[in-house]
């Protein structure tokens, strides 16, 4: 038969069989213009198929056949190679299977360390610290419509933090505390436990290359965070996201001292409970600390109120996920000479933005994204690491673009300069 009914036979590509012929596991006979494959390449290939299932590799193949095709003579050193060659493989496997049962024994170890792990508990877990907002701070928050001073109504306070109420203004504005999370207008996803969580991708696919580069890049961004002298200072996260780089640049801090305030904000409550839940396991928590979910415009912060800036993709989230920028509002948080901490994702070239999210350009390609931080404060720019794999920014650039990872640290102003 010829090659493609042979290959057929066997389920086999034609590719795989010419690469067969060339290593001298199959021998047809030649034709005119074609390879014939007879009852012997039948049988061959049966041996070579029933092997490849024992794990021979196709050189241990190519030689347990050219010992066989000699032993047709029956010659006595044949068949003592291919003796030799079984018990070489005999030996082979043996040893395999030593070292898959170590193996096997150390995933099950590995497996009981990993079902041993306390799970966070849900927020309304019996017995479980729940961490409320100071009391204390009501003072310092004001009104994003009037700019006046905010009143608590309070129905239940621990510890001196309110675990629920209310913050209102005369002007109408309204935040409501619940398990002390202060929510505002724009805030969703009420329920962490009985709705979904709004997700930041809709595949939730990350890749390993992607997820590694991310977290080198962020503990890059860490060390240069956990440096700053943030003693009765104020440190605000305004892109919690789902928790884990927010809470991985909040433990740098709190590694050093925890008298320090923090304040959180992200739009999706499901995040900001995440992220209460991996604060309140935590045994090193900051002196104050404020969870707020909701637009970052209508947060009840005065203008110059935060010393630090912290966050992974902060404005990128934002911006692609809930069409807000809020820059130029952060910027006014800051107080003068107070720091920016960021890490971005982005490209060196604008051409690999897909088109639809060109006009996003200021928050995915790298040279606008330096042009729009240097119109608000001084800021250094540091690549940080470049990876194929996008991961959930898979869809804003093209197949071919190499991501990159840059850390951005700026300052502030001072008042005289």
């Amino acid at each position: 038969m010829k090659i493609g009914a042979f290959a057929a036979k066997f389920g086999i590509k034609q590719v795989t069989i010419r690469y067969y012929v060339k290593k001298g596991l199959l021998n047809p006979i030649k034709k005119r213009t074609y390879y014939e494959y007879n009852q012997t390449c039948v049988e061959d290939m049966e041996k070579i198929l029933r092997l490849k299932r024992m794990n021979f590799t196709l050189d241990e193949i190519a030689m347990y056949l050219a010992y066989l095709r000699l032993n047709h003579s029956r010659t006595f050193s044949s068949k003592r190679e291919i003796m030799d060659l079984l018990k070489r493989k005999l030996k082979s496997v043996d040893t395999s299977i030593n070292e898959l049962m170590t193996a096997k024994a150390q995933i099950q170890q590995l497996l009981h360390e990993v079902s041993e792990m306390v799970d966070i508990p849900r927020h309304d877990s019996p017995g479980r610290e729940v961490i409320g907002f100071p009391v204390d701070f009501t003072k310092r928050l004001i009104c994003p419509d009037c700019q006046k001073p905010l009143s608590l109504n309070s129905d239940r306070i621990v510890n001196n933090d309110v675990i629920s109420g209310d913050l209102r203004c005369d002007c109408g504005y309204t935040a409501t505390i619940k398990d002390g999370v202060v929510t505002f207008e724009g805030s969703t996803n009420e329920d962490f436990y009985e709705g979904k969580p709004a997700p930041i991708q809709p595949d939730q696919n990350y890749s390993p290359a992607f997820i590694n580069t991310a977290y080198s890049a962020v503990d890059w961004l860490k060390e240069q965070v956990s440096s700053e002298p943030v003693q009765n200072r104020t440190v605000l996260n305004p892109a919690i996201q789902e928790g884990q780089a927010s809470f991985k640049l909040l433990s740098s801090l709190l590694q050093r001292r925890t008298d320090f305030t923090f304040i959180g904000i992200d739009p999706s409550l499901a995040f900001i409970r995440n992220f209460q839940h991996l604060l309140a396991t935590n045994t090193r928590k900051p002196e104050h600390t404020l969870l707020f979910s909701g637009s970052v415009d209508r947060a009840p912060l005065p203008k110059e109120s935060v010393d630090y800036i912290t966050m992974s993709c902060g404005l990128q989230y934002h911006r692609l996920f809930h069409g807000t920028n809020p820059a130029d509002l952060l910027v006014k948080l800051l107080k003068p000479g107070g720091k920016w901490f960021e890490l971005f994702f982005c490209v060196d070239d604008r051409r690999l933005i897909n088109e639809q999210y060109r006009p996003f350009s200021a928050v995915l390609h790298c040279q606008s994204l330096q042009k729009t931080f240097s119109k608000q404060i001084k800021a250094n720019f540091i690549k940080s690491g470049e990876v194929t794999e996008k991961s959930e920014f898979s869809k804003f650039f093209k197949e071919t673009a190499n991501g990159i990872f840059c850390n951005i640290i700026g300052q502030k102003a001072q008042r005289n300069e």
